[in-house]
């Protein structure tokens, strides 16, 4: 841990944040270069330790007939200890709406294959197997044949909570005209309930303000992923939501109600993530989608600055992991690049943006670590 992220932890822990800053404020300033060749050398750098897959989000529109009125897609790989449990959770549930549960089974080398045999019998399960893909690929196969006016993404070691009223949380959807609504949801560890996180009853038109950054736990008009899909090769792929998906919707709604169990896996991507260079896919992501952005005719205005406020944040906060200097500095010049070109008119008073738009290093790392 650096001198600077430990004081940070001290200062969060007192908390003393506020102070903290100000007094290192005036004393620490390192401009990083914003020449052309600045630029070129620190993206050649990022892209020896972790090439940018430069895969983007949109797609050609596709018109789908729906044949159903809801879809549970459950991209599977490798969890035949988990499959069965998950797609059970859906087809235990009670409801007089049509529904489909799409499992695309991407390459798994354990016996999920032989778990998902079971279900050959069962007219509310289709099961598609492909070559790995990873996950953004197993979610988009099942995205390019939609059969659900609604779509909902389940992960195949998550399940639904017993007794959810999938009818009242459909007629929600119709009644609001939301183009996505989320629900609470309980952490579970193994056969124990950790926490639940509930949402209150709300309906938004601003939907980055409104929900959480992930896809699980919501209800999507089907339509939205007409012409978008989650961009493949990258980890952190759910970053699409924040920057593209969110921001198409003109009306979103929260519910208290419950619909998600999420395991805690420490397995998981945000485990594996620390410390490997392949956590760069976090600028990397944020980059093609901010060009995605643009081809969508989606606005970088105020609202959508603090979205990209706290993704750079979040960006620092796992690239640091590895544990280098330079290659923090670097993450830098290119954010700060990014900030320039498509946020220059943004008005905003956070000292993270000032620090972007000056190009000042130390400030930035102070920005961040005191959260100013």
């Amino acid at each position: 841990m650096d001198c600077l992220t430990f004081i940070g932890k001290v200062a969060k822990k007192l908390h003393l944040e506020k102070l903290a800053y100000l007094m290192a404020k005036p004393f620490a300033h390192a401009i990083a270069g914003g020449t052309e060749n600045d630029i070129c050398n620190a993206e050649i750098f990022l892209q020896s330790l972790s090439a940018n897959p430069a895969n983007s989000c949109l797609r050609s529109k596709k018109e789908h007939g729906w044949s159903y009125d809801l879809q549970v897609i459950i991209p599977a790989y490798n969890t035949g200890k988990y499959i069965e449990r998950c797609i059970d959770s859906v087809l235990s549930l009670p409801s007089s709406r049509s529904i489909i549960v799409t499992v695309v089974n991407d390459g798994s080398q354990d016996n999920t294959g032989e778990v998902l045999r079971k279900y050959d019998k069962e007219p509310r399960v289709e099961v598609i197997t492909q070559e790995n893909r990873g996950f953004s690929g197993a979610r988009n196969r099942a995205l390019d044949s939609i059969k659900g006016r609604y779509v909902t993404f389940l992960d195949s070691d998550d399940e639904f909570l017993r007794g959810v009223n999938l009818d009242e949380l459909l007629m929600l959807v119709d009644g609001t005209d939301a183009d996505v609504l989320e629900c609470g949801y309980v952490t579970f560890d193994g056969e124990t309930d950790l926490r639940v996180v509930r949402k209150r009853d709300s309906v938004s038109d601003y939907a980055c303000e409104a929900l959480y950054g992930f896809p699980w736990g919501k209800i999507f008009k089907a339509q939205l992923f007409s012409g978008i899909r989650f961009p493949e090769g990258y980890w952190f792929e759910d970053t699409v939501m924040a920057f593209v998906v969110f921001p198409m919707c003109r009306k979103v709604a929260t519910s208290s109600a419950l619909l998600y169990r999420y395991r805690i896996n420490p397995q998981g991507i945000t485990a594996k993530a620390r410390g490997s260079a392949k956590c760069l896919d976090s600028y990397w992501i944020t980059e093609q989608l901010l060009a995605d952005r643009v081809n969508l005719g989606l606005p970088n205005d105020e609202a959508f600055a603090e979205v990209m406020l706290r993704q750079v944040r979040m960006n620092h906060s796992r690239i640091k992991s590895m544990g280098r200097t330079d290659v923090n500095r670097a993450v830098f010049v290119l954010t700060a690049n990014l900030w320039a070109k498509y946020f220059h008119n943004a008005k905003t008073s956070s000292p993270l943006a000032k620090a972007l738009a000056e190009r000042d290093f130390m400030q930035y790392l102070l920005s961040i670590e005191f959260n100013q």
